[in-house]
């Protein structure tokens, strides 16, 4: 979201001034052996909050432009 918000296409809503304090707060914290839960393919709705999550994470780094439709592939 940082790089976003640096590298706007419209140099005008770039900021003017340096990041001077920067302070990672976080949201989602787990185990290192914990296991990794599948993006797609789940029926609850935790996992459509994952993956709406991670589609606004791919949006806040190509823009909101980029991505209009996510598809399931892979």
């Amino acid at each position: 979201q940082l790089d976003g918000w640096l590298n706007r296409r419209n140099p005008d809503q770039r900021p003017g001034a340096p990041i001077t304090v920067l302070q990672l707060r976080p949201v989602e914290v787990v185990s290192a052996e914990a296991l990794q839960l599948p993006l797609w393919g789940g029926v609850g709705e935790e996992d459509r909050l994952r993956a709406r999550r991670a589609l606004v994470r791919v949006q806040g780094l190509l823009g909101p432009d980029a991505v209009k439709v996510p598809v399931l592939s892979g």
